[in-house]
């Protein structure tokens, strides 16, 4: 929890997102060649990158 405000530097920097709340997720998967854990993925609130 905390305080999350985004500025989009292509909407003059106006507000895009904010929120107070959210939650965050990591997602593993092993690599077939070296069966070693990966990160596949980050979802940062409702934002996938």
């Amino acid at each position: 929890m905390g305080a999350d405000k985004e500025l989009a530097t292509r909407a003059d920097f106006d507000e895009t997102y904010a929120t107070k709340r959210w939650t965050d997720y990591v997602v593993y998967g092993k690599d077939p060649q070296t069966n070693r854990w990966l990160i596949i993925n980050v979802i940062y609130g409702d934002e996938f990158h």
